[in-house]
């Protein structure tokens, strides 16, 4: 599973001291990334798992249906005496739980967002942090990559470009991979089966991460003065 694999490899990662990469692998590893965004629980299932009304309705389940089990309709039991419950209690005490259970929705749609996005936690200005996660790139994806590559029967190349941190001329770092060879006794990833052809398929890459970078320094792409 690709969550294990991520758990892994945020060990070795942190066994062998890569610190930079850790907020990178943790963000993949997180819950709230593995699957849709949270949805807003309602108000009774909030109330179900409350830590001031659990033991409540927990006391509620076993006085009707005894110790739980493992048939399927302990869960919606469970659900319906926490529902029933909810409407007993009074209107202060469920308008407290609505507000509550919208405070936790918001935290944790928050919480998914920065994460889906490359939160603050993974963006960072210092020259030696983003260097060292750039040396640790390459061998990383290859590892990753070389799993995709398998398991879907594909060939893969990735390729990553930024500007050169420390560089005033723009000068371009670059980092790529390339997963899956030639068969036979003499194998060829692609850019070593064709090099020029491989450097061709850089270039039109290199020119949009290049105008990229003058829009982020507030340039234009093109002469507007006759615009």
């Amino acid at each position: 599973r690709i969550m294990t694999w991520f758990g892994n490899a945020a060990s070795r990662h942190k066994t062998a001291n890569s610190k930079p990469l850790v907020p990178i692998i943790e963000a993949f590893n997180a819950e709230s990334l593995g699957g849709q965004a949270p949805r807003q629980v309602v108000e009774h299932k909030f109330y179900e798992k409350h830590g001031q009304y659990k033991t409540k309705v927990d006391a509620a389940y076993r006085e009707r249906h005894g110790s739980p089990s493992a048939d399927k309709s302990h869960l919606s039991n469970h659900v319906a005496i926490a529902k029933e419950l909810y409407e007993a209690e009074p209107q202060e005490v469920q308008e407290e739980i609505r507000k509550e259970a919208e405070v936790d929705y918001k935290k944790r749609l928050e919480e998914y967002e920065q994460l889906r996005d490359g939160g603050e936690h993974l963006q960072t200005d210092d020259t030696e942090v983003l260097n060292s996660r750039r040396r640790q790139m390459a061998p990383f994806l290859h590892r990753f990559l070389e799993m995709f590559s398998v398991a879907t029967k594909t060939w893969i190349t990735a390729t990553a470009i930024g500007k050169e941190e420390g560089s005033s001329d723009n000068q371009l770092f670059t980092c790529t991979v390339n997963v899956g060879a030639t068969p036979g006794e003499d194998p060829l990833r692609f850019h070593e089966w064709d090099p020029n052809g491989f450097k061709d398929h850089l270039k039109p890459f290199a020119q949009f991460v290049r105008a990229c970078m003058r829009l982020s320094d507030g340039e234009y792409l093109y002469d507007t003065s006759e615009l």
